[in-house]
C-alpha cells in the first residue's frame, strides 16, 4: 500500500545532515552559524520543523545576538543600556521553548504529570527544567548562567537528537565531503580504545611528560570536534569516578590533563557541576572537589584568551563562570568551599555588628564586693514594697506602732 508524502520544508536528507555541520563542525565560525539559522529560518517559512532543529537554531540565535554585543562593547561602539535584559530575556524564551518543545508532547494524561518525571524518560538535565521553570514563574536567570547552560543545551541536542540522524543512502553526498572531514566524529567505543592505549602507554613511561605519548597528541586532536570532546569528558569523568581517591587518579591522568586544551578542560568542570546538580545525595565521588580545583588552576595558569559559551580573557573571567556554575548547586555543597579564597582572590571578613562594636567599646564593669551582695540580698528578701524615712512595712492586720 502506497503511503502518503509527507511535505517538508527541505528537500533532500542530505539538507539534514548539512545543516547539522554548519551548527556543530565548528562552534568558534560565527558566519557558518549565522547561515545555519538563516536557512533554518527559510526553511520554517515554508514548513513547520522537527523541534531538534527549530530549539538548535533559537539557541545559536540567541548566543549569535550575545556575541555580537560582546564585540561591540569591545571596538566601544555604543548600545542600548537595557542589552543586558535584552539578551536575558532572549535566552530565557529559546530555552523555554526548548525545554517545553521536549516534555509537552508527554502530556497525554487526563491529569498533568510532574515534569520532572517525564524529564527522567527523555533523559533531560534536571538543571534545565529548574531553569525553565526560574525563567518562567521567577526572575530571569543571570547573564553569565544563561550562557553556561545555553551551551550545555547545543551539547544534549547533538547527543539526543543530531547524532542519531543517519547518514542516508550512498546517493546522497557524505559528511566526509564536508569540513568535518579533518576531524571525523568517532564512536564512543573508539575513544575510550585510545584511552585505555593512552593509560597502557604511561605506565610503560613513567614520568613521561604527555607530548611524549602519541596518543595524547591524538587526543589533543580529536577533541577539536564538540561532539568526541563531549564523549571524552564522559569517559574521564567516568573514570575518575571509578578510580574514587584523587590522588592515584591524578598520577595517571595529569600528563593528558595539562596537555589538552583550555575550552575542554572548562567542558570537564561544567560536566562535573552539571551532574553534581543533578545527584540526590552530596558528592558523586571522593576525588571531585579536588579534581575541580586541579582544573580551576590548570585553566588560570593557560593560555589566554579562549572561547567556550563566551570570550575567557584572563584568570577573573575563569572565576566567574564558575561561580555563576555553583548557582546550579546547593549552598552546602563541598564545592561551595572553592570559592572562599582558593581562587587567589581576597577573601574578606563579615563586618561587625553594632552591638558587637557597642560591646566591646563599653568598660567591663566592677565586680561587686562580697557586702554589697549580702545587702542587696538582704533588701530583695525583706518585702516587695521600697521603705521610705518615716515608714516602714509591717505585716497585714497588725497595728503599726
Amino acid at each position: 500500500m502506497a503511503t502518503v508524502p509527507e511535505a517538508t520544508a527541505f528537500k533532500f536528507h542530505k539538507d539534514i545532515i548539512d545543516l547539522r555541520v554548519l551548527f556543530y563542525s565548528d562552534p568558534s565560525d560565527l558566519l557558518r552559524l549565522k547561515e545555519a539559522v538563516s536557512r533554518a529560518c527559510f526553511w520554517l517559512a515554508r514548513e513547520p520543523l522537527p523541534h531538534g532543529i527549530n530549539s538548535t537554531s533559537m539557541l545559536i540565535s540567541a548566543k549569535l545576538r550575545d556575541l555580537q554585543h560582546q564585540a561591540d562593547l569591545l571596538r566601544k561602539v555604543p548600545g542600548g543600556s537595557d542589552m543586558d535584559l535584552v539578551l536575558r530575556s532572549a535566552y530565557s524564551m529559546a530555552f523555554v521553548r526548548f525545554v517545553n518543545g521536549f516534555l509537552d508532547p508527554f502530556q497525554q494524561g487526563t491529569f498533568a504529570t510532574a515534569l520532572v518525571e517525564i524529564a527522567k524518560k527523555i533523559q533531560l538535565p534536571y538543571a534545565f527544567v529548574e531553569l525553565r521553570h526560574s525563567a518562567t514563574h521567577n526572575q530571569l536567570p543571570t547573564l553569565d548562567l544563561l550562557r553556561d547552560m545555553t551551551e550545555q543545551a547545543l551539547l544534549w541536542l547533538w547527543d539526543h537528537y543530531w547524532a542519531k540522524i543517519e547518514q542516508g543512502t550512498s546517493l546522497e553526498r557524505s559528511i566526509e565531503s564536508t569540513p568535518v572531514r579533518e576531524n571525523p566524529e568517532l564512536s564512543s567505543r573508539r575513544i575510550y580504545e585510545m584511552l585505555k592505549e593512552y593509560r597502557t602507554q604511561h605506565k610503560k613511561i613513567v614520568g613521561a611528560d604527555g607530548a611524549k605519548i602519541q596518543e595524547v597528541r591524538q587526543l589533543r586532536k580529536i577533541v577539536k570536534n564538540p561532539v568526541n570532546a563531549s564523549k571524552l569528558a564522559a569517559l574521564l569523568v567516568k573514570h575518575w569516578e571509578k578510580f574514587g581517591a584523587f590522588r592515584s587518579a591524578f598520577e595517571l591522568y595529569k600528563p593528558l590533563i595539562q596537555s589538552l586544551p583550555s575550552p575542554f578542560l572548562y567542558q570537564i568542570v561544567v560536566i562535573l557541576i552539571a551532574s553534581e546538580a543533578e545527584a540526590t545525595a552530596g558528592c558523586k565521588f571522593e576525588g571531585l572537589v579536588e579534581w575541580v580545583a586541579f582544573l580551576l588552576q590548570t585553566l588560570r595558569k593557560g593560555e589566554f584568551p579562549f572561547r567556550y559559551c563566551y570570550l575567557f580573557e584572563d584568570p577573573s573571567d575563569v572565576d566567574k563562570a564558575f561561580e555563576s556554575q555553583l548557582r546550579l548547586l546547593p549552598a552546602s555543597h563541598a564545592l561551595r568551599k572553592l570559592q572562599d579564597g582558593s581562587n587567589g582572590r581576597k577573601v574578606f571578613s563579615k563586618p561587625a555588628l553594632l552591638d558587637e562594636i557597642l560591646q566591646e567599646a563599653t568598660p567591663p564593669a566592677k565586680e561587686p564586693k562580697d557586702e554589697e551582695i549580702r545587702q542587696k540580698k538582704r533588701k530583695n528578701t525583706t518585702s516587695v514594697l521600697e521603705t521610705f524615712e518615716y515608714w516602714s512595712p509591717v505585716p497585714f492586720g497588725v497595728v503599726p506602732k
